[in-house]
């Protein structure tokens, strides 16, 4: 049996190999406060130096990367906090700190702003740690509206024109900002340029139904989270990569629609080239046809082989 003295010294022992990782800065995250041992509620209540007015936590959480997320008021605006064990054994991480550069590089210039986009960053962060394990917690401010899979839902649930009118709007407007982010629209294609393959200018790899928000009454896009796979991390990623994930997002939640996905597939493309309007419409068009078709035809298998899973 450990005597006492025994147990004091282990404990001081593991007390400071808590410390030197909690002073630690991981590979993958941003260089941010760590707020030392604590629960998560006592962390969330910290992001905000414990001005907080109401507090929900979420008692499902979908998200696989979040182990807690919660809704906090504070300061007359309501944010989305997100709580994330961290891995540190891990030597492919995901790279959390990309946003914060992405941040820090468009601090003064937001180059979707034309076409009615917007990109939401973090507001603040922290590490604290808690039954040996380390997390990081991150708030971002909640945006209105709703995701371009509600809308589609919400159109096939009611049938009405005006829902639909509603999505073929998001669509377009996602489709525009899409555009932004794959393509510098001062920069037109050259003669015999395969432009699929150029790198994509801003590649915010977790595009998915969750994290791309459409609000009808501004008619805006908001894009939220942008962490990276290791194997991205500062590396070239070319259009088509991007594009299959745009698609798929716009129009997947009716891809059995009849002749409604192909007016929707039309609107993602009258949508993507009015935002290059430098381009060669015609090239451009073509080019997207082709590309889409093929995106689109596994979709359908994709939804075909789900709804018989769920039959």
């Amino acid at each position: 049996m450990l005597r006492y003295g025994v147990v004091r010294k282990l404990f001081i022992l593991l007390s400071l190999l808590l410390l030197n990782t909690a002073n630690a800065a991981p590979t993958g995250y941003p260089d941010v406060p760590h707020f030392g041992y604590q629960n998560h509620y006592q962390a969330m209540l910290n992001l905000f130096d414990g001005q907080v007015d109401v507090a929900f936590k979420y008692p499902d959480v979908a998200d696989t990367r979040s182990k807690e997320i919660y809704l906090v008021k504070h300061a007359e605006k309501i944010w989305f906090v997100k709580i994330l064990a961290m891995d540190l054994d891990n030597p492919f991480p995901t790279h959390y700190e990309f946003e914060w550069e992405l941040k820090a590089m468009l601090a003064n210039k937001n180059p979707l702003a034309e076409v009615g986009g917007e990109f939401v960053f973090a507001d603040r962060a922290a590490f604290f740690t808690n039954k040996m394990q380390q997390y990081y917690i991150a708030c971002y401010p909640l945006v209105p509206g709703k995701t371009i899979r509600y809308y589609a839902q919400n159109y096939i649930l009611s049938g009405r024109p005006s829902d639909l009118g509603i999505l073929a709007n998001a669509i377009y407007r996602y489709a525009q900002v899409s555009a932004r982010l794959h393509f510098d629209p001062n920069d037109p294609p050259k003669r015999g340029e395969d432009i699929l393959e150029r790198p994509v200018r801003f590649f915010l790899e977790d595009r998915n139904t969750a994290n791309e928000i459409y609000d009808p009454a501004t008619n805006k896009i908001y894009l939220i989270d942008y962490p990276l796979l290791h194997i991205h991390h500062n590396k070239s990623i070319p259009v088509k990569n991007y594009l299959s994930s745009a698609i798929a997002v716009a129009v997947g939640g009716v891809v059995n629609d009849g002749s409604n996905l192909e007016l929707l597939i039309n609107t993602f493309i009258l949508g993507y080239l009015s935002a290059l309007p430098k381009y060669d419409s015609t090239y451009l068009q073509d080019m997207l046809h082709k590309y889409l078709d093929g995106i689109i035809q596994s979709l359908i298998q994709v939804e075909v082989i789900s709804h018989e899973i769920k039959e």
